[in-house]
């Protein structure tokens, strides 16, 4: 015996259907929005924000926080909402848009702390969107220059943990 064959008209006019085709496809043609790339450039952090997934991101709203630590570097990052941040807008799929965050304390001396690895810089935060689905989603990330890393080209790297989708 075949399976049961739905045709796409079928599949668009039944409840049924359509919902069991979102839960099937949402996962694989949502947007998922984080950061693709951040750089210290004086004192100004550069972060590259996209959409790698298949849809569009509408309301894109991301409120980026700073941490700058001293050893230890184990430290409990404060995950306020901030009521400031960068309305986005639509992000589109594998576009980048570059927000800037300033920070008054990044002096010579800020960066070379971070690159001798006497001093943390934490960039986190959140990213909130609506996905084509109507999905209402969040975004967390986690990025770090100096500590026990130090700052590769100005660059900015993952940390292992507080990166997510929601």
């Amino acid at each position: 015996l075949r399976p049961p064959f739905v045709t796409p008209a079928a599949a668009h006019s039944h409840p049924d259907c359509r919902a069991i085709l979102t839960l099937i496809v949402a996962p694989e043609l949502r947007a998922y929005v984080a950061i693709n790339k951040a750089v210290i450039d004086g004192a100004v952090i550069k972060l590259d924000v996209m959409n790698t997934g298949q849809t569009p991101a509408k309301k894109v709203f991301i409120r980026p926080r700073i941490y700058i630590a001293a050893p230890p570097f184990e430290v409990d990052l404060p995950m306020y909402k901030p009521k400031t941040g960068t309305n986005l807008g639509v992000l589109w799929q594998n576009l980048p848009v570059t927000i800037t965050v300033k920070e008054d304390r990044m002096t010579d001396e800020m960066i070379e702390a971070l690159k001798s690895k006497t001093r943390a810089l934490y960039v986190y935060g959140d990213i909130s969107y609506v996905d084509a689905f109507g999905n209402s989603c969040t975004t967390t990330f986690r990025l770090m220059a100096g500590g026990d890393i130090g700052c590769p080209d100005d660059k900015l790297s993952v940390c292992p943990e507080g990166n997510d989708y929601k």
